[in-house]
């Protein structure tokens, strides 16, 4: 019963830090980016690494080997996606799906793969400025990037608008009104 309390107070407060999210600070919002990034990255990175590992396993040997075999099960408690850590099935005698053939054939495709990328890839320079300006597109998208509200929260003024001034909006001068003031008071 306290679990299910505790659950429950947790879901009340992730829902009230959601809708409040865009008042967060600056430095809040782009913590929580930088941290989904990269929590983003950890489980591509892991994907990517399940898959080749299992290709290299299979190219040379027709056997099948995964890192982590249940980190993708719906079906499964998260408490049980990383047991075990790895799985290993031998290839059989007749098993066409790991035949040798089919295993060259596979090893033509991704070297002709590999190939064509690096024909006709980009130079770094070019990745750099795509990366630089996909870096500031979600920056922008996400609200992070404007400098304004950023300065203006760490009580400095970046606009050049002078904020000290007392001018009136209607276009009267501080001086004025100070003039007008002394004279009635006289």
């Amino acid at each position: 019963a306290a679990a299910a309390a505790a659950a429950a107070a947790l879901v009340v407060v992730g829902v009230i830090g959601v809708t409040l999210f865009p008042l967060a600070p600056h430095w809040v919002r782009l913590s929580v980016l930088y941290l989904l990034s990269g929590l983003l990255s950890v489980l591509l990175g892991t994907m990517a690494l399940r898959y080749v590992v299992w290709f290299g396993v299979w190219l040379a040997t027709g056997a099948h080997f995964w890192l982590l075999p249940n980190m993708m099960s719906e079906e499964l408690p998260i408490t049980e996606l990383f047991s075990p850590f790895v799985t290993y099935e031998a290839a059989g005698a007749g098993d066409k799906a790991s035949s040798l053939a089919l295993r060259g054939g596979a090893a033509a495709v991704l070297a002709a793969g590999c190939w064509g990328l690096y024909a006709v890839g980009p130079n770094a320079e070019t990745v750099k400025d795509n990366l630089q300006g996909a870096r500031d597109s979600v920056l922008h998208y996400f609200d992070l990037a404007d400098s304004m509200r950023q300065g203006i929260s760490n009580g400095t003024n970046t606009t050049g608008i002078d904020l000290n001034s007392t001018k009136a909006a209607g276009g009267g001068s501080s001086s004025g009104a100070k003039g007008k003031a002394a004279g009635s008071a006289s």
